[in-house]
């Protein structure tokens, strides 16, 4: 069930008036919180979204603002107990409303646990997407627990097939052993 659904902000704090939130962004596409009608709250402490007679509740955006690298969000129907809200809870949508992207380009949530071939001898699997100020790497765990560094660049990258789980890298020197 979690699947279906992406995160996109997370909950710093309750900011002043009622039903106003101070969120972090977890996406590239800020400007989609002006956008969004509802959203859902996903409590990572109980590993649980928040529920209204037993069903996952959808939170109406009445208002949304930024202001410097932070979204603030004002909920129309947030509850006074709902104010307890914390920094465990993160703002998500449904899979299916995420941001298309161009050809070529994916999700981070989309390339993990993806298995990293060199021709036809498996490396390993994707066990995150780093990046220190120049590209995105894919960190790929063998199944010996070495760690590889692969760029997210077309010299590096032959073929990524999102539907296999597979990505096929060139056969660069020096980049796997």
């Amino acid at each position: 069930m979690l699947q279906d659904y992406i995160f996109i902000g997370k909950i710093l704090k309750a900011s002043g008036k009622k039903g106003k939130f101070k969120i972090y962004p977890l996406t590239d596409f800020r400007d989609r919180f002006k956008d969004i009608e509802y959203v859902y709250i996903y409590d990572d402490t109980k590993k649980e979204f928040i529920k209204e007679d037993n069903e996952i509740k959808k939170f109406i955006i009445k208002d949304t603002n930024t202001s410097g690298k932070y979204i603030y969000i004002i909920f129309d129907n947030v509850r006074d107990d709902e104010l307890k809200i914390q920094s465990d809870f993160y703002i998500c949508i449904e899979e299916s409303k995420r941001v298309k992207l161009t050809e070529g380009n994916y999700y981070y949530y989309e390339l993990i646990d993806c298995k990293v071939y060199l021709k036809d001898r498996f490396i390993g699997c994707v066990n995150a997407i780093e990046n220190y100020g120049s590209d995105d790497l894919l960190v790929v765990i063998s199944d010996n627990k070495k760690k590889y560094y692969i760029p997210m660049r077309e010299q590096f990258i032959d073929k990524i097939e999102l539907k296999n789980k597979n990505i096929f890298i060139k056969n660069v020197e020096g980049l796997i052993d």
